[in-house]
């Protein structure tokens, strides 16, 4: 009966162990690319210098929690790329709960099927808060995307760019910036064809437009 107990008790132990090792998250403690699946969640504030983005997620089946954190950028925050390192299409990609403050552009949204919730983007003069390209089926909600104020007109600043962008949801958030006052005509008429097909803009709010 003992052996039994003990044989037993040491199976429950491998069990837990799996299960905890399975959802324990990968600390991100400075900019780098995500190529492994998992559950990932940013450690501290993390700044980036060089030209590129501050975390590349170029892999399916990703959670990443910025856990309240902020990234700072010279370039980009965060890109959830197209295709990963085998060609195939990214999806099912999370990511939620921080801040990103970015030259350029704040989340980079080129995989289908990504959830994007409680961020809070400002950008610089030119950039983009959110830039959905080629994407299908993203979701970003409940989050502050805030464009950075053109000095002239030419010069757009955006919470949104969307680029042969499909079938997208944009709902609950606030946008701030510039020309946020027609983006949801530009979807509709196709305008430039900057904005292409069915994208649906629902419940957000429109801080400051400057036309």
């Amino acid at each position: 009966m003992k052996k039994f107990n003990s044989i037993l008790v040491s199976a429950l132990m491998v069990i837990t162990a799996t299960v905890q090792g399975g959802t324990q998250p990968t600390p991100i403690t400075s900019p780098q690319v995500i190529t492994v699946p998992g559950y990932y969640i940013l450690a501290n504030d993390i700044t980036s210098s060089s030209g590129f983005f501050a975390i590349v997620i170029q892999t399916s089946d990703v959670r990443l929690n910025l856990n309240g954190h902020t990234i700072t950028s010279q370039s980009g925050g965060i890109e959830i790329a197209q295709f990963d390192t085998t060609g195939a299409t990214v999806t099912d990609v999370r990511v939620t709960n921080g801040t990103i403050v970015a030259s350029q552009l704040g989340i980079a949204i080129s995989g289908s099927d990504c959830t994007v919730t409680r961020l809070n983007i400002t950008v610089g003069q030119g950039g983009n808060a959110t830039d959905i390209t080629n994407g299908q089926f993203n979701h970003v909600a409940d989050c502050v995307l805030i464009g950075g104020q053109p000095e002239q007109l030419i010069i757009a600043s955006t919470a949104f760019f969307l680029l042969l962008a499909s079938d997208n949801t944009i709902e609950d958030c606030t946008l701030e910036g510039a020309f946020f006052d027609t983006i949801v005509k530009q979807d509709v008429e196709v305008r430039a064809l900057i904005v292409f097909g069915n994208n649906t803009f629902r419940g957000n709010r429109f801080a400051n437009p400057i036309r």
